[in-house]
Protein backbone atom coordinates (compact mmCIF):
# COMPACT_ATOMS: atom_id res chain seq x y z
CA UNK A 1 0.00 0.00 0.00
CA UNK A 2 1.52 3.60 -1.04
CA UNK A 3 1.83 5.65 1.81
CA UNK A 4 0.09 9.55 0.95
CA UNK A 5 2.16 12.46 -0.50
CA UNK A 6 2.36 13.95 2.65
CA UNK A 7 3.90 11.20 4.75
CA UNK A 8 7.12 9.63 4.38
CA UNK A 9 8.61 5.98 5.06
CA UNK A 10 10.30 5.38 8.72
CA UNK A 11 13.19 4.68 6.75
CA UNK A 12 12.82 8.47 5.64
CA UNK A 13 11.45 10.45 8.27
CA UNK A 14 13.66 9.02 11.29
CA UNK A 15 16.68 9.97 9.33
CA UNK A 16 15.53 13.81 8.55
CA UNK A 17 13.99 13.97 12.32
CA UNK A 18 17.56 12.83 13.92
CA UNK A 19 19.76 15.32 11.51
CA UNK A 20 18.05 18.58 12.99
CA UNK A 21 17.91 16.73 16.66
CA UNK A 22 21.53 16.23 16.92
CA UNK A 23 22.39 20.13 17.76
CA UNK A 24 19.85 20.06 20.73
CA UNK A 25 20.53 16.29 21.86
CA UNK A 26 24.36 17.66 22.17
CA UNK A 27 22.86 20.44 24.61
CA UNK A 28 21.87 17.90 27.02
CA UNK A 29 24.78 15.87 26.74
CA UNK A 30 27.22 19.01 27.30
CA UNK A 31 24.61 20.11 30.29
CA UNK A 32 25.58 17.23 31.56
CA UNK A 33 29.28 17.55 32.46
CA UNK A 34 28.67 21.11 32.87
CA UNK A 35 26.92 20.80 35.91
CA UNK A 36 30.17 18.77 37.49
CA UNK A 37 31.08 20.60 40.62
CA UNK A 38 28.32 23.31 40.28
CA UNK A 39 25.93 23.37 43.25
CA UNK A 40 22.33 24.85 43.12
CA UNK A 41 22.38 25.75 46.85
CA UNK A 42 19.37 28.27 46.31
CA UNK A 43 17.31 25.07 44.80
CA UNK A 44 15.94 22.35 46.81
CA UNK A 45 17.88 18.98 45.92
CA UNK A 46 15.11 17.48 44.40
CA UNK A 47 13.50 20.44 42.72
CA UNK A 48 12.00 20.42 38.98
CA UNK A 49 14.63 21.78 37.27
CA UNK A 50 17.72 20.40 39.44
CA UNK A 51 16.53 16.74 39.65
CA UNK A 52 13.98 16.15 36.02
CA UNK A 53 15.68 18.83 33.29
CA UNK A 54 19.29 18.88 34.77
CA UNK A 55 19.90 15.14 35.85
CA UNK A 56 17.24 12.94 34.59
CA UNK A 57 16.15 14.42 31.18
CA UNK A 58 19.78 15.69 30.04
CA UNK A 59 20.89 12.10 31.26
CA UNK A 60 18.16 10.53 28.82
CA UNK A 61 19.42 12.23 25.94
CA UNK A 62 22.31 9.37 26.04
CA UNK A 63 19.89 6.30 26.20
CA UNK A 64 18.47 7.70 22.90
CA UNK A 65 21.25 8.16 21.53
CA UNK A 66 22.29 4.95 21.48
CA UNK A 67 18.85 4.14 20.30
CA UNK A 68 19.54 6.08 17.20
CA UNK A 69 22.85 4.29 16.93
CA UNK A 70 20.72 1.04 16.52
CA UNK A 71 18.50 1.98 13.98
CA UNK A 72 21.13 3.23 11.80
CA UNK A 73 23.14 0.40 12.07
CA UNK A 74 20.24 -1.79 11.15
CA UNK A 75 19.56 0.43 7.78
CA UNK A 76 23.30 -0.02 7.13
CA UNK A 77 22.87 -4.00 7.70
CA UNK A 78 18.98 -4.22 6.50
CA UNK A 79 20.60 -5.44 2.77
CA UNK A 80 23.65 -7.64 3.44
CA UNK A 81 24.28 -8.67 -0.45
CA UNK A 82 25.35 -4.70 -0.91
CA UNK A 83 27.24 -4.06 2.29
CA UNK A 84 29.09 -7.23 3.11
CA UNK A 85 30.50 -7.44 7.18
CA UNK A 86 33.59 -6.71 5.83
CA UNK A 87 32.98 -3.46 4.63
CA UNK A 88 30.64 -2.70 7.50
CA UNK A 89 33.56 -3.22 10.31
CA UNK A 90 35.67 -1.44 8.22
CA UNK A 91 33.72 1.60 8.21
CA UNK A 92 33.12 1.79 11.80
CA UNK A 93 37.01 1.37 12.37
CA UNK A 94 37.65 4.32 10.79
CA UNK A 95 34.27 6.06 12.06
CA UNK A 96 34.87 4.69 16.01
CA UNK A 97 38.18 2.74 16.77
CA UNK A 98 40.04 5.39 15.24
CA UNK A 99 38.68 8.75 16.75
CA UNK A 100 38.58 6.67 20.14
CA UNK A 101 41.72 6.23 20.50
CA UNK A 102 42.97 9.58 18.98
CA UNK A 103 41.07 11.53 22.00
CA UNK A 104 41.35 9.44 24.34
CA UNK A 105 45.66 9.55 23.58
CA UNK A 106 45.17 13.47 23.53
CA UNK A 107 43.53 13.74 26.52
CA UNK A 108 45.83 11.27 28.54
CA UNK A 109 49.16 13.87 27.90
CA UNK A 110 47.71 16.74 30.05
CA UNK A 111 46.68 13.98 32.54
CA UNK A 112 50.28 13.09 32.84
CA UNK A 113 52.16 16.53 32.36
CA UNK A 114 50.45 19.04 33.77
CA UNK A 115 50.07 17.21 37.52
CA UNK A 116 54.03 17.57 37.32
CA UNK A 117 54.17 20.94 36.71
CA UNK A 118 51.64 22.54 38.53
CA UNK A 119 51.08 20.32 41.88
CA UNK A 120 48.27 21.00 43.79
CA UNK A 121 46.79 23.40 41.49
CA UNK A 122 42.90 24.19 42.10
CA UNK A 123 42.49 24.07 38.62
CA UNK A 124 43.77 21.18 37.72
CA UNK A 125 41.04 17.48 37.61
CA UNK A 126 41.68 15.09 40.26
CA UNK A 127 44.75 12.75 39.31
CA UNK A 128 44.20 10.07 36.89
CA UNK A 129 47.58 8.01 36.95
CA UNK A 130 48.52 7.36 40.88
CA UNK A 131 51.05 4.66 38.50
CA UNK A 132 53.41 6.20 35.41
CA UNK A 133 54.10 2.36 34.64
CA UNK A 134 53.35 1.99 31.09
CA UNK A 135 51.09 -0.49 31.02
CA UNK A 136 48.30 1.29 33.79
CA UNK A 137 48.40 3.91 31.64
CA UNK A 138 47.39 2.39 28.72
CA UNK A 139 44.46 0.30 30.87
CA UNK A 140 43.13 3.90 32.37
CA UNK A 141 43.96 5.92 29.12
CA UNK A 142 42.00 3.58 26.96
CA UNK A 143 39.28 2.30 29.85
CA UNK A 144 40.03 -1.48 29.26
CA UNK A 145 41.05 -1.59 33.14
CA UNK A 146 37.05 -1.85 34.07
CA UNK A 147 36.78 1.77 34.70
CA UNK A 148 35.95 4.34 32.30
CA UNK A 149 38.41 5.72 29.80
CA UNK A 150 40.40 9.02 30.51
CA UNK A 151 38.08 11.23 27.79
CA UNK A 152 35.12 9.97 30.52
CA UNK A 153 32.09 10.48 27.75
CA UNK A 154 33.66 8.05 25.50
CA UNK A 155 32.70 5.34 27.25
CA UNK A 156 29.76 5.78 24.58
CA UNK A 157 32.10 5.20 21.85
CA UNK A 158 33.36 2.29 23.45
CA UNK A 159 29.96 0.40 23.76
CA UNK A 160 29.11 1.22 20.59
CA UNK A 161 32.02 -0.52 19.31
CA UNK A 162 31.29 -3.44 20.78
CA UNK A 163 27.66 -3.26 20.05
CA UNK A 164 28.46 -2.60 16.31
CA UNK A 165 30.80 -5.88 16.39
CA UNK A 166 27.56 -8.02 17.82
CA UNK A 167 24.93 -6.11 15.49
CA UNK A 168 25.40 -8.41 11.97
CA UNK A 169 24.77 -11.44 14.06
CA UNK A 170 21.59 -9.87 15.94
CA UNK A 171 19.71 -9.07 12.87
CA UNK A 172 18.80 -12.73 11.80
CA UNK A 173 17.22 -13.21 15.15
CA UNK A 174 15.68 -9.67 15.25
CA UNK A 175 13.83 -10.62 12.49
CA UNK A 176 12.32 -14.12 13.86
CA UNK A 177 11.73 -12.88 16.99
CA UNK A 178 8.13 -11.64 18.01
CA UNK A 179 8.15 -8.08 19.06
CA UNK A 180 6.75 -8.80 22.45
CA UNK A 181 9.72 -11.16 23.13
CA UNK A 182 12.15 -8.10 21.62
CA UNK A 183 10.68 -5.81 24.34
CA UNK A 184 11.08 -8.39 27.05
CA UNK A 185 14.91 -9.10 26.28
CA UNK A 186 15.67 -5.49 26.08
CA UNK A 187 13.79 -5.03 29.51
CA UNK A 188 15.97 -7.77 30.69
CA UNK A 189 18.94 -6.27 29.49
CA UNK A 190 17.97 -2.44 30.96
CA UNK A 191 17.11 -3.76 34.09
CA UNK A 192 20.22 -5.74 34.64
CA UNK A 193 22.56 -4.65 31.98
CA UNK A 194 25.78 -6.27 30.99
CA UNK A 195 26.72 -3.26 29.46
CA UNK A 196 24.89 0.22 29.58
CA UNK A 197 23.16 1.29 26.62
CA UNK A 198 22.78 -2.79 25.39
CA UNK A 199 18.70 -2.58 25.26
CA UNK A 200 18.69 0.76 24.13
CA UNK A 201 20.74 -0.13 21.08
CA UNK A 202 19.14 -3.38 20.64
CA UNK A 203 15.53 -1.37 20.50
CA UNK A 204 16.80 0.85 17.90
CA UNK A 205 17.51 -2.15 15.70
CA UNK A 206 14.19 -3.64 16.36
CA UNK A 207 12.64 -0.15 15.12
CA UNK A 208 15.43 -0.20 12.22
CA UNK A 209 14.09 -4.23 11.34
CA UNK A 210 10.37 -3.10 11.44
CA UNK A 211 10.02 0.14 10.46
CA UNK A 212 7.17 0.76 12.17
CA UNK A 213 4.48 3.87 11.30
CA UNK A 214 5.50 6.66 14.16
CA UNK A 215 2.70 8.73 13.47
CA UNK A 216 1.17 8.24 16.74
CA UNK A 217 3.73 9.67 18.54
CA UNK A 218 3.25 13.40 17.25
CA UNK A 219 -0.19 13.25 18.69
CA UNK A 220 1.18 13.31 22.05
CA UNK A 221 2.88 16.32 21.98
CA UNK A 222 3.49 17.39 25.49
CA UNK A 223 2.12 14.74 26.51
CA UNK A 224 5.25 12.84 26.91
CA UNK A 225 7.46 15.43 28.27
CA UNK A 226 4.86 15.53 30.59
CA UNK A 227 4.59 11.87 31.72
CA UNK A 228 8.71 12.08 31.92
CA UNK A 229 8.77 14.61 33.91
CA UNK A 230 5.98 14.09 36.89
CA UNK A 231 7.52 10.39 36.79
CA UNK A 232 9.70 10.65 39.67
CA UNK A 233 7.09 12.79 41.24
CA UNK A 234 4.56 10.22 41.12
CA UNK A 235 6.87 7.62 42.11
CA UNK A 236 7.48 9.40 45.48
CA UNK A 237 3.75 9.05 46.75
CA UNK A 238 4.47 5.56 46.88
CA UNK A 239 5.54 4.21 50.36
CA UNK A 240 8.90 3.61 50.96
CA UNK A 241 9.85 4.77 47.30
CA UNK A 242 12.43 7.48 47.31
CA UNK A 243 12.91 10.18 45.11
CA UNK A 244 14.12 8.85 41.71
CA UNK A 245 18.01 8.86 40.71
CA UNK A 246 20.16 7.95 38.05
CA UNK A 247 21.93 5.66 40.16
CA UNK A 248 21.52 2.13 39.66
CA UNK A 249 19.08 0.13 36.98
CA UNK A 250 15.51 0.43 37.71
CA UNK A 251 11.80 0.41 35.99
CA UNK A 252 11.49 4.22 37.13
CA UNK A 253 14.10 5.24 35.12
CA UNK A 254 13.57 2.95 32.01
CA UNK A 255 10.12 4.50 31.96
CA UNK A 256 11.80 7.72 32.37
CA UNK A 257 14.00 7.42 29.12
CA UNK A 258 10.94 5.47 27.58
CA UNK A 259 8.60 8.85 27.62
CA UNK A 260 11.93 11.09 26.79
CA UNK A 261 12.39 9.32 23.92
CA UNK A 262 8.97 9.89 22.56
CA UNK A 263 9.28 13.33 23.38
CA UNK A 264 12.61 13.49 21.47
CA UNK A 265 11.19 12.16 18.33
CA UNK A 266 7.96 14.39 18.74
CA UNK A 267 10.24 17.40 18.89
CA UNK A 268 12.20 16.29 15.87
CA UNK A 269 8.47 16.36 13.88
CA UNK A 270 7.91 20.06 15.48
CA UNK A 271 11.80 21.24 14.17
CA UNK A 272 11.26 20.11 10.55
CA UNK A 273 8.10 22.53 10.38
CA UNK A 274 10.65 25.47 11.44
CA UNK A 275 11.63 27.57 8.52
CA UNK A 276 14.56 26.65 6.39
CA UNK A 277 16.84 29.43 7.88
CA UNK A 278 16.52 27.58 11.47
CA UNK A 279 16.70 23.93 9.81
CA UNK A 280 19.45 24.84 7.52
CA UNK A 281 21.27 26.04 11.08
CA UNK A 282 20.39 22.76 12.99
CA UNK A 283 21.68 21.08 10.18
CA UNK A 284 24.84 22.94 10.00
CA UNK A 285 25.43 22.48 13.73
CA UNK A 286 24.40 18.94 13.01
CA UNK A 287 27.18 18.02 11.49
CA UNK A 288 30.00 18.54 14.29
CA UNK A 289 28.29 17.13 16.92
CA UNK A 290 30.32 14.11 16.76
CA UNK A 291 33.39 15.85 17.28
CA UNK A 292 31.62 18.13 19.69
CA UNK A 293 30.82 15.50 21.50
CA UNK A 294 34.48 14.38 22.25
CA UNK A 295 35.80 17.90 23.04
CA UNK A 296 33.19 19.04 25.16
CA UNK A 297 33.81 17.39 28.82
CA UNK A 298 37.44 18.32 29.26
CA UNK A 299 36.49 21.78 28.51
CA UNK A 300 33.32 22.12 30.44
CA UNK A 301 34.91 20.88 33.53
CA UNK A 302 37.85 23.06 33.57
CA UNK A 303 35.34 26.07 32.47
CA UNK A 304 33.46 24.74 35.43
CA UNK A 305 36.89 24.90 37.76
CA UNK A 306 37.76 28.33 36.63
CA UNK A 307 34.38 30.18 37.65
CA UNK A 308 34.90 28.14 40.81
CA UNK A 309 37.90 29.80 41.22
CA UNK A 310 37.34 33.25 40.32
CA UNK A 311 33.87 33.97 41.17
CA UNK A 312 33.60 31.74 44.22
CA UNK A 313 29.96 32.31 46.08
CA UNK A 314 29.64 35.67 44.13
CA UNK A 315 27.90 34.82 41.36
CA UNK A 316 24.32 32.45 40.90
CA UNK A 317 26.04 28.87 40.14
CA UNK A 318 22.67 28.73 37.69
CA UNK A 319 24.12 31.11 36.11
CA UNK A 320 27.34 30.13 35.96
CA UNK A 321 25.90 26.70 34.74
CA UNK A 322 23.90 27.92 32.04
CA UNK A 323 27.04 30.31 30.92
CA UNK A 324 29.40 26.95 30.88
CA UNK A 325 27.11 25.20 28.18
CA UNK A 326 27.42 28.35 26.07
CA UNK A 327 30.94 29.02 26.49
CA UNK A 328 31.86 24.96 26.21
CA UNK A 329 29.55 25.32 22.76
CA UNK A 330 30.95 28.16 21.19
CA UNK A 331 35.04 27.26 22.34
CA UNK A 332 34.07 23.31 21.01
CA UNK A 333 32.98 24.36 17.66
CA UNK A 334 35.57 26.90 17.56
CA UNK A 335 37.93 24.36 17.57
CA UNK A 336 36.01 22.07 14.90
CA UNK A 337 35.78 24.85 12.60
CA UNK A 338 39.58 26.12 12.65
CA UNK A 339 40.56 22.32 12.89
CA UNK A 340 38.38 21.25 9.80
CA UNK A 341 40.01 24.56 7.98
CA UNK A 342 43.45 24.55 8.74
CA UNK A 343 44.54 20.76 9.98
CA UNK A 344 42.05 18.62 7.52
CA UNK A 345 43.57 15.56 7.65
CA UNK A 346 44.09 15.57 11.42
CA UNK A 347 40.10 16.98 11.52
CA UNK A 348 39.05 13.64 9.03
CA UNK A 349 40.72 11.18 11.36
CA UNK A 350 39.30 13.17 14.94
CA UNK A 351 35.77 13.08 13.17
CA UNK A 352 35.68 9.50 12.03
CA UNK A 353 35.83 10.69 8.45
CA UNK A 354 32.02 11.78 8.74
CA UNK A 355 30.59 13.52 5.82
CA UNK A 356 29.01 16.73 5.79
CA UNK A 357 25.01 17.38 5.83
CA UNK A 358 25.14 21.11 4.47
CA UNK A 359 21.57 20.76 3.82
CA UNK A 360 18.61 18.63 4.45
CA UNK A 361 16.17 18.01 1.91
CA UNK A 362 12.33 18.61 3.25
CA UNK A 363 10.59 18.23 0.06
CA UNK A 364 11.89 15.20 -1.12
CA UNK A 365 10.22 11.08 -1.42
CA UNK A 366 13.50 9.74 -2.03
CA UNK A 367 15.21 7.69 1.40
CA UNK A 368 17.78 9.51 2.58
CA UNK A 369 21.69 7.96 2.87
CA UNK A 370 22.07 6.17 5.91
Amino acid sequence: MSLPDNQLSFSQEFPRRITVLRFPLLLLIIAIHASHGTQLPELEPNSFFNSVFWRLFSHSAVPFYFLISGVFVTFKLGDMESLSCRIFYRKRFFSLLVPYLLWNSIMAVPHLVLPLLFRHSPLLPAAKFPKYELWDVLLRTYGLNGELPINVPLWFVRNLMLFCILAPFLVAPLRKLPVWATLLIALALDLVPPFSGLSYFFLGMLLGLRKPDLGWVDQGGLLWLGLAAALPWLMTLAPKCQFVTIDGNSLRWTMFCFFSALFFFAAGGWLLKAGRFILSWLTRLGDGTFFVFCLHAPVATTLTRIFIHLAGNRVSPTWLFLLNIVLTTFLCYLVYGALQRFASPLFAMLNGSRPSRRTLDLDSQTPPRT
